[in-house]
C-alpha cells in the first residue's frame, strides 16, 4: 500500500491500522521513510477497514474489498499471461518428449 500526501509527498511514518468487521483493531504498524507499507503474510483475520492516520488531521480509510480492488497487478496476476505460460509449458514438454525420451524410429 502507498500512501501520500495531495501534493505526492509520502506519508512516511504514518500510522496504518486494520480494523476487523466488529471494530477490533487487527494490526497497528508504520508506513516507511517512502510511504509504503506491506500487509504481513502471516495476518490470520482478514480485516473490514483500513486506516492510515499521521497523527497531524490527515487521515484516510479504504475497505478492504477497495484495497484488494485497486492494489497494483503484477505480470503474473493477468489470466492471460498465465494461459501463455501454460500453453507454452504444454507445447515445450511434448516437444521435450518427442526430441528425447521417444526415439526416433527407422
Amino acid at each position: 500500500m502507498y500512501a501520500s500526501y495531495s501534493d505526492h509527498i509520502p506519508a512516511s511514518g504514518a500510522e496504518v491500522v486494520l480494523v476487523n468487521a466488529n471494530g477490533v483493531i487487527i494490526l497497528q504498524d508504520k508506513m516507511d521513510e517512502k510511504g509504503v507499507w506491506k500487509l504481513p503474510e502471516n495476518l490470520e483475520t482478514i480485516p473490514q477497514l483500513i486506516i492510515v492516520d499521521d497523527s497531524v488531521g490527515h487521515r484516510a480509510m479504504i475497505t478492504w474489498e477497495e484495497f484488494l480492488k485497486e492494489r497494483p497487478k503484477g505480470l503474473f496476476d493477468l489470466l492471460s499471461i498465465r494461459v501463455a505460460i501454460g500453453v507454452v509449458c504444454i507445447i515445450g514438454g511434448g516437444y521435450a518428449i518427442q526430441r528425447f525420451l521417444l526415439k526416433k524410429r527407422t
